[in-house]
């Protein structure tokens, strides 16, 4: 096979690639329009109206009203953008996550732990006064809670350095 030949097979795939690449972000954009119109609010309001979608504008528009746009399409059409900008900037597979742990959460998820190794912590303290226990148990969670918050920072920054962030 020459040189010319190649290229142009080179470009009919790339060509084919870019083709199906371009189907599926449409065939994603239907699903996603689909899964959009099946919200409470999005449906009561699809089928009190008469509005349809026109996938040349990726807009609702009323089919009635002409001269002037009725509140439900502004608020579709709002919705649907901030749908769409939710669907790209999170990719599938992925979660948006805060930077940080906030106390209560980590102080939740200590607790968890704690309440599936409290029998061992009784054991290893047994003997000791109710204060005790109560004061150990104070420290141990706190000292936990601070625990999941730091290995949270380092996964969230571990994930930002490997350029999960963007």
């Amino acid at each position: 096979m020459n040189g010319n030949m190649r290229k142009a097979t080179g470009w009919v795939s790339h060509l084919k690639f870019a083709v199906n690449a371009g189907r599926k972000r449409r065939l994603k954009m239907i699903n996603e329009r689909e899964l959009f119109e099946r919200l409470d609010k999005i449906s009561e309001i699809l089928n009190d109206n008469e509005i349809e979608f026109f996938d040349s504008d990726n807009q609702y528009y009323h089919t009635i009203y002409t001269t002037f746009v009725p509140e439900e399409i502004y608020f579709l059409n709002g919705a649907w953008m901030a749908w769409q900008a939710k669907s790209q900037a999170v990719p599938e597979g992925y979660r948006l996550v805060p930077a940080e742990l906030y106390n209560f959460q980590a102080n939740h998820l200590a607790e968890e732990e704690f309440k599936q190794n409290k029998s061992l912590f009784e054991m290893e303290h047994r003997g000791l006064s109710g204060i005790e226990i109560e004061l150990r148990q104070a420290k141990w969670l706190v000292h936990k809670a601070e625990s999941i918050k730091e290995n949270y920072r380092r996964l969230v920054k571990w994930a930002s350095e490997s350029g999960a962030e963007g």
